[in-house]
């Protein structure tokens, strides 16, 4: 296993090729990143495909403690697969961040852009906005198998055309749980599949523990956490908050659901101007909102907090978003 560890890098610079282009390495596998800093004066551009922060494109991949500030640019034309740390990759990514933003074409993340195998995300971020055509997530732009994404968030803007997810766009293989998330920024697109946390499942997903506190603005099939699901999800302890709107298949929480299992899901009417949803338990004011006692199933013990009047609820040990602060909501 080849070991990069310890790497600050400063000054301005860009880094600009074709495909296989990373902020430190273009391609590799069986690799790891360790203590990785990558500044915001950094620019990585790629006019093709495998575009990333740290690494363009590799299998069994490990990032940690690492991140980049750098913006990651696709052509807006023909660029896919293009992440705020890594365009491509199997493997792990560990206590890390990206904040710059993330453009392209098709599958693009704040953090990865195309995983085509099992991945693991923990204790991670992204914050810039997302820009493309198809297939935009908050973490994940395309998911193709596997993957345990936990204790991560996003709070960047998703703006694009189809499938569109404040975590992950398109899930398209099986086993994938995610617990412990949220994502906050708004989600605008000008097709289909648009959701807070996941646009479109294909094979389904296991969420729990999550919300999302942003706008879904699509066509059709929007959901407050999930757009369009094409096989069961199971969904527990969930809540969002924002307007949900398109033309066809909207609804708070799925544009559609096939079954699955669905408990301890919320939604607050004041600030979605809803005053019902599927699957879900209306709570009808902000004021509301940050009573532990409304969430009827949330662990308020070891899982999530909230302060009566002030803030509704947040994960415990992660950064809490302004957006769960009500006052800010009341502007």
């Amino acid at each position: 296993t080849t070991k990069i560890e310890n790497i600050t890098i400063v000054g301005t610079t860009t880094i600009s090729g074709n495909n296989n282009v990373g902020g430190l390495i273009g391609r590799a596998d069986t690799i790891t990143f360790d203590n990785i800093k990558i500044p915001e004066t950094m620019r990585v551009n790629g006019s093709a495909s495998y575009i990333g922060g740290i690494i363009g494109t590799g299998s069994n991949v490990t990032i940690k403690n690492s991140y980049s500030k750098a913006a990651v640019s696709g052509n807006t034309n023909s660029s896919g697969n293009v992440g705020g740390l890594a365009g491509h990759m199997v493997g792990s990514i560990t206590n890390s961040y990206a904040s710059g933003n993330v453009t392209g074409l098709d599958s693009i993340g704040g953090l990865v852009g195309y995983a085509s195998n099992v991945i693991t995300i923990t204790e991670s971020y992204a914050s810039g906005n997302i820009t493309g055509r198809n297939t935009l997530g908050g973490l994940v732009g395309y998911l193709n198998s596997g993957a345990t994404i936990s204790r991560s968030y996003s709070s960047g803007n998703i703006k694009g055309n189809d499938t569109l997810g404040g975590i992950i766009a398109y899930v398209n293989g099986n086993g994938v749980n995610i617990s412990q998330v949220y994502s906050s920024g708004n989600i605008t697109g000008t097709s289909n599949n648009g959701g807070g946390l996941i646009g479109r499942t294909y094979y389904g997903a296991n969420i729990t523990d999550a919300y999302a506190l942003g706008n879904v603005t699509m066509s059709g099939y929007a959901g407050g956490l999930i757009g369009g699901n094409s096989r069961p999800s199971n969904v527990t302890n969930a809540y969002t908050i924002g307007k949900v709107t398109g033309a066809s298949y909207v609804d708070q929480i799925y544009g559609t659901m096939p079954g699955g299992t669905h408990k301890n899901i919320y939604f607050i009417a004041e600030t979605s101007s809803r005053t019902s949803a599927g699957y879900a338990t209306k709570i009808d004011t902000l004021e509301d909102g940050t009573k532990a006692n409304s969430y009827a199933g949330f662990d308020f013990n070891t899982v999530w907090e909230t302060e009566d009047g002030v803030t509704l609820p947040h994960l415990q040990g992660l950064t809490i978003d302004s957006k769960n602060y009500i006052s800010n909501l009341n502007q």
